[in-house]
């Protein structure tokens, strides 16, 4: 049975469209990298590291993650209106987000296991400095006051 998929086949990277919404300078400074690069990266031009490439797939199943925690909270502390103000702000990105990031696992299986494990490395060691928390500023602006507010990666 034949999948369909949210990614674009012109797509370079999946993790990249899935993280987007971090932002390209946000972005370039967790993985590291200048701007331009994650340009070059996100447009094919430069072909990213592999265990970049893992450490970014981590930090996208992190991020979702934390979409699925914060959704539980809100059923805890919240509304059922609220519940579904969730689902209808959300829910489409979170069905998107699962999108590329299954796309990306599917590329990374070509992967050989030290970019694996450097990558793993590389993403334990983000989320012992940051406490696992993810740059999320559509969560935080779209959170209703009851529910904690989201941590952000605060840049170097």
């Amino acid at each position: 049975m034949m999948q369909t998929s949210v990614i674009d086949e012109t797509s370079a990277y999946p993790v990249l469209d899935g993280l987007a919404c971090a932002g390209g300078k946000s972005l370039a400074g967790i993985v590291g990298v200048s701007a331009p690069t994650l340009s070059k990266w996100r447009n094919g031009r430069s072909r990213m590291g592999g265990s970049q490439l893992v450490f970014l797939t981590l930090v996208l199943a992190h991020y979702l993650e934390e979409i699925e925690a914060m959704k539980e909270k809100m059923g805890t502390y919240t509304t059922l209106n609220s519940k579904d103000h969730f689902h209808e702000s959300f829910g489409g990105l979170q069905d998107d987000l699962q999108g590329f990031l299954h796309e990306q696992e599917i590329r990374n299986l070509a992967l050989p296991p030290s970019d694996v494990h450097a990558g793993a490395r590389l993403y334990r060691t983000w989320f012992e400095q940051t406490s696992g928390t993810v740059f999320l500023p559509m969560l935080s602006q779209a959170s209703p006051a009851t529910y904690p507010p989201t941590q952000h990666l605060q840049e170097a």
